[in-house]
């Protein structure tokens, strides 16, 4: 082979290599790719009969400067696997928030409301929360008519309570038609005596100051607040309607209220709880009140009831 030959046979060769070079560099994961990735936020939700997968996502847009929240029902076959593979999660609800700051400085409206902490009620309804500004909105969303991927369809969600606070931790029993989460409140009140002594207590006030008359004053990054996490339960039906109790009270009631080992002393659910499996009674972490929060680390599991009916002892 001569010389000329060779650099002929080696023309061919090299243009596939700048062109799988090319395609390499385009197929590159960039900055830009990594902050426009489609997150998951949160923990993702099973329906009780493995039927379908609920869960939110979050994704950024460099070109439109939007972050976008959407909640998505994804269905599945009956063993947990995709029905379909080739069908995606449908969005059942969508908030979009211009992230510029001059949007923010005008008071620009975000469209939508934006979706958290899924929770099934039943296999044909969702229950999740909007968060707002000190308060917390359930709502749940029904499924129109049976079926999985392009035979099913979900309506419009409809409130199902409002509570005048942040929760989070949100759970339900079917058995019991019990939905219980964490809500930061004053020790042995409620959420609605929590929400009036704020009132009562700021509406006058021009300074944000915070007077401690305790030692533990600081954990890690931040200031230890008056009011703690405390176990809230709720009846409602697998279809989103509050049910009132046997004493007229359809509020939250606080399951962590009345017990004798509070006795006015702070008392703080520590990493959520866990609800038995009927629904009657709940567990969760906490530090025993009587001891100084500044100088003890041991904390103790406690059982209490959620039924609204009944005293914790």
């Amino acid at each position: 082979m001569t010389i000329g030959h060779r650099v002929l046979c080696s023309l061919p060769i090299a243009a596939l290599a700048l062109s799988a070079a090319a395609q390499v560099q385009h197929q590159r994961f960039t900055p830009s790719d990594l902050v426009q990735t489609t997150r998951l936020s949160g923990a993702p939700a099973i329906s009780p009969g493995n039927t379908a997968l609920a869960y939110i996502q979050t994704h950024y847009s460099v070109e439109k400067k939007r972050q976008t929240t959407q909640l998505v029902i994804q269905p599945l076959g009956g063993e947990g696997h995709l029905a379909d593979s080739s069908l995606t999660g449908e969005i059942v609800l969508e908030h979009s928030t211009d992230v510029r700051p001059s949007a923010a400085a005008s008071g620009a409206k975000k469209a939508g409301m934006k979706p958290a902490q899924p929770v099934w009620l039943s296999d044909s309804a969702l229950a999740f929360v909007v968060l707002g500004d000190g308060e917390s909105t359930v709502y749940a969303v029904e499924e129109k008519h049976k079926g999985h991927g392009r035979n099913s369809g979900w309506g419009k969600p409809k409130e199902v309570t409002r509570v005048d606070a942040e929760i989070s931790d949100i759970a339900y029993s079917r058995e019991s038609g019990i939905l219980a989460f964490t809500a930061p409140v004053y020790t042995g009140t409620s959420i609605k005596q929590t929400a009036e002594r704020d009132k009562n207590e700021t509406q006058d006030r021009a300074d944000s100051g915070r007077v401690f008359d305790e030692l533990w004053v600081r954990h890690w990054d931040a200031f230890v607040s008056p009011k703690v996490s405390q176990i809230h339960s709720l009846r409602v039906s697998p279809r989103g309607l509050v049910v009132a109790g046997k004493r007229g009270g359809a509020g939250p009631h606080n399951v962590m209220r009345g017990t004798t080992v509070a006795d006015g002393a702070r008392f703080e659910a520590q990493q959520g709880f866990v609800l038995s499996p009927d629904g009657t009674r709940v567990a969760f972490v906490a530090k025993k009140p009587a001891l100084e929060y500044a100088w003890q680390t041991t904390s103790y599991i406690y059982l209490a009831s959620t039924d609204s009916d009944s005293n914790n002892k």
